[in-house]
């Protein structure tokens, strides 16, 4: 088969790049086919004819009268004799330019929101009303093995649930239209390996506000949960401690007090309570001025002060006064322990008479 056009329609001949169906006839197929896609368009003819069975939504470019090339999808079917000798084929043709020019710009803002989003290392995941997957970035795919089509509180919140938490976000955004809802959770990846996420979901609206999806950003704060962890088991050692332990920064403003500073100092409140006031209303304001001039070389002070009670009472301590520092060694605060001298005495007369 020469595949020369025969006849078309106006509209076929206007794609092509000609001005009248007329100017088209006689035009050989395969030299308006773009070199790259010829062999398949020759390929895919052939399989017509041999098995005359018609081809759907085929894909190709072709170069139009002026040069310009553009994309095409194409149906064909083949029309027999009345021996049943392939004589004629038909086509019908689409300019899907526009369609593979929006295909690119998506597959280009989808990539560019990839590299994005693996460079904070957190998860996107764009999810329907129905709370299946419709597009996940590479980070969250490689982390849990996501799949589209795959139900989103299944796939970042619980392999076996088959229902949504009360506390999912994603469900606050479709249930509940909040505008963003966050929630944490610990889960546990496809290699086995458990951490915590913090999942913050926000909708996704048509024209008319009416909401069609919605998008979870997925962070992973194991690092924090960890650290929060940390410091309430140091919180937890401090407050159990028996020595008066307070914090106070470089304004010497109150920023912590345990437990026993407070009683030692006759007080009930709350630490909170505090917190912000002069570290020096519980300090005998003579003594601590004199402090700067008895530390040693690494600005420690050790020794007897005298401090105040809830109700003026002075006693005295032995306390220690050293620099509170950051990660970079900058002195951000200091660090307060202090016990009453009488208490130190009983314990060594209890040692003493127990000898």
């Amino acid at each position: 088969m020469s595949a020369n056009i025969i006849d078309c329609n106006q509209a076929a001949a206007s794609l092509i790049g000609f001005n009248s169906k007329e100017d088209a006839l006689g035009k050989n197929l395969f030299q308006l086919i773009a070199p790259k896609d010829q062999q398949k368009a020759q390929e895919t003819l052939a399989k017509v004819l041999e098995t005359g069975i018609p081809v759907k939504s085929m894909e190709f470019n072709i170069i139009i009268k002026n040069g310009k090339e553009i994309a095409i999808e194409s149906s064909g079917s083949v029309i027999k004799d009345q021996s049943g000798n392939p004589v004629n084929l038909v086509a019908i043709i689409h300019d899907i330019s526009e369609r593979k020019m929006m295909q690119q710009k998506l597959r280009q803002e989808r990539d560019m929101l990839n590299a994005v989003t693996r460079s904070i290392n957190a998860g996107f995941v764009m999810v329907d009303r129905d709370y299946h997957i419709v597009w996940a970035n590479e980070f969250i795919k490689s982390l849990f093995g996501l799949v589209e089509g795959q139900l989103s509180y299944q796939a970042l919140h619980d392999y076996q649930s088959r229902s949504m938490s009360p506390d999912s976000s994603i469900k606050k955004v479709f249930e509940e239209n909040a505008s963003e809802a966050s929630h944490e959770i610990q889960i546990t990846d496809a290699k086995g390996k458990k951490f915590w996420l913090k999942i913050t979901a926000a909708p996704i609206k048509n024209a008319e506000g009416e909401v069609i999806a919605a998008v979870e950003l997925a962070v992973d704060i194991t690092d924090i949960k960890q650290a929060e962890e940390q410091i309430r088991l140091l919180s937890s050692v401090v407050e159990q401690e028996v020595d008066g332990i307070a914090v106070s920064d470089n304004q010497g403003n109150t920023l912590f007090l345990n437990k026993s500073w407070l009683t030692m100092h006759g007080l009930n409140d709350d630490a909170k309570n505090f917190t912000g006031e002069p570290i020096v209303r519980f300090y005998d304001p003579d003594q601590l001025r004199q402090i700067g001039s008895k530390t040693d070389a690494d600005g420690i002070f050790r020794g007897r002060l005298k401090q105040i009670s809830k109700d003026g009472t002075a006693f005295t301590t032995l306390a220690t006064l050293s620099p509170l520092r950051d990660r970079d060694g900058q002195i951000i605060g200091t660090i307060h322990t202090a016990k009453k001298l009488t208490e130190i005495v009983r314990e060594i007369r209890d040692v003493a008479a127990h000898a």
